[in-house]
């Protein structure tokens, strides 16, 4: 009979800590009437042994096939509109931070990059107020369990105030998916450590695999999160196609509308 008790007890204890953190936010959810997106993608990929590289022009890409993404996933959940406000990539804070030219190896790629044809009008306001959310939304950690729930814990106990200053109204929200990582291919296998702008990424000392990981956070007009989401996948790379479907896993547990 203590057994069955325990067992009871623990299966509620289980059921409670999977309620979502966000559940109190789904009318907030509801009443959105835009939403700003910034899509950050920066995914490096191996040149050599020793040398990773940056495709300007693939990450830009797909950047804004994962704003189609958000925007198609989205409004299944709510009645916003949806503006690509800003497509960008190493929009993390670190300063000097270069990569070699994927296409050039003699040039040197300083980040952030901006997607020049992104011409929505507050573009350069949103890349400055949206540059230090960037910073405190980053997170690769790879912990054993929970990385989705722990990750939005962590991002609960951060403030966003920043927003405030892009002067938006009640029901407008801002978007910010950051999707970074290592393309490796399959058959290579890497001995010396990664370069130290692969470290300023956060990711790991030696890559051997590739490595995508997403963060995802929403915040109202005011400052205050609405969501936050977080996958990692460690593997072969796979397709761009691929790349979509990791970010509907960043909305595991999103209010259902």
């Amino acid at each position: 009979m203590k057994i069955i008790i325990l067992l009871i007890t623990i299966f509620n204890t289980s059921i409670s800590s999977s309620k979502s953190l966000f559940t109190n936010k789904t009318n907030e959810i509801k009443a959105l009437k835009s939403i700003y997106v910034v899509t950050d993608t920066t995914m490096v990929e191996l040149i050599s042994k020793s040398k990773y590289g940056l495709n300007e022009d693939y990450n830009l890409k797909l950047g804004k096939q994962l704003f189609n993404v958000i925007e198609k996933t989205l409004k299944n959940k709510t009645n916003a509109d949806f503006t690509h406000s800003l497509n960008t990539i190493g929009l993390k804070n670190q300063e000097n931070v270069y990569f070699l030219d994927y296409k050039d190896h003699s040039k040197k790629l300083y980040l952030p990059l901006i997607d020049k044809e992104n011409l929505f009008p507050k573009s350069e306001q949103f890349l400055i107020e949206t540059n230090q959310i960037a910073d405190k939304a980053y997170d690769s950690s790879n912990p054993s369990f929970g990385m989705h729930k722990k990750y939005q814990k962590k991002m609960l106990k951060n403030q966003f105030l920043t927003i405030k200053k892009l002067g938006l109204e009640d029901g407008e929200a801002v978007l910010i998916l950051l999707t970074s990582g290592v393309k490796v291919p399959t058959k290579t296998t890497i001995k010396g450590a990664v370069v130290s702008s692969i470290l300023t990424l956060g990711m790991l000392t030696i890559a051997k695999v590739s490595v995508t990981n997403m963060n995802i956070l929403l915040i109202s007009n005011k400052g205050e999160l609405i969501w936050a989401g977080k996958v990692l996948r460690q593997g072969t790379f796979g397709s761009n196609w691929k790349q979509t479907l990791l970010f509907k896993k960043t909305l595991k547990g999103f209010p259902k509308i």
